[in-house]
């Protein structure tokens, strides 16, 4: 009798302790299962909010856009000035509240004193070089004053770039055509074209990155070609 009692209680304990380490088991799977799913559950919900801020981000940036296209067309002067408003509209133009943030419509330039200056509004693209229009010698004298380069090297390099833009393939004097860029490691042709974007300039013969950096910013493809002194 007592052995069979003792037999039950092992076999009760044994069962017992199965029930347990199952259990533990379940918990531990059911455990694993809420971390995975948890971080699932995270990592779908800042995809989420970066997707939202995005959003957000992106339609501020067209209510600054259409708020620059309103200011502009309302400008019925026959003359533009760096001291309108859509120039120097500070009151206009800085943290303007739209939904759930704000935009700011400004322009950084170097102080002649010294120092940069942020200006709230626009500025005016023909107050630069249009790099399309500008004659030979502009080009060269541009180079020379502001590229700081020497007078053979801003005349070779003013001459490939009227090369680049012009419908021929005669080549002036130190410039180039398709047969100087047909001749490169990596060939491309001359464009014989106007210039789309400012960038295109690091195409030209002779044009470095140092001396493009130098120019960029009193360059533009924009305009009549004619320069406004108002905002020059």
């Amino acid at each position: 009798m007592n052995g069979v009692m003792h037999f039950r209680r092992q076999k009760e304990i044994s069962d017992g302790g199965s029930v347990l380490i199952l259990t533990l088991w379940v918990l531990f799977f059911l455990a694993a299962l809420a971390v995975a799913i948890g971080g699932h559950v995270s990592s779908n919900m800042k995809v989420a909010t970066k997707i939202k801020n995005r959003v957000a981000a992106y339609y501020l940036a067209r209510a600054g856009v259409e708020k620059a296209v309103t200011e502009t067309r309302s400008d019925s002067n026959a003359w533009d000035s760096i001291n309108e408003l859509w120039s120097s509209g500070e009151d206009l133009f800085r943290d303007v509240a739209a939904g759930p943030g704000s935009y700011s419509v400004y322009y950084v330039y170097a102080s002649p004193f010294g120092g940069v200056v942020t200006n709230y509004g626009m500025y005016d693209e023909e107050r630069k070089i249009n790099i399309n229009k500008a004659a030979e010698p502009l080009l060269k004298a541009m180079l020379e004053n502001i590229g700081q380069v020497d007078s053979m090297t801003a005349s070779d390099v003013a001459a490939a770039i009227v090369d680049w833009r012009d419908p021929n393939d005669v080549v002036l004097t130190g410039g180039a055509e398709n047969s100087y860029y047909a001749a490169l490691s990596e060939p491309y042709p001359c464009h014989n074209g106007g210039f789309q974007s400012l960038r295109e300039l690091l195409l030209v013969k002779g044009m470095s990155p140092v001396l493009f950096l130098k120019i960029r910013p009193y360059l533009t493809v924009f305009g009549t070609g004619k320069i406004n002194i108002n905002t020059a």
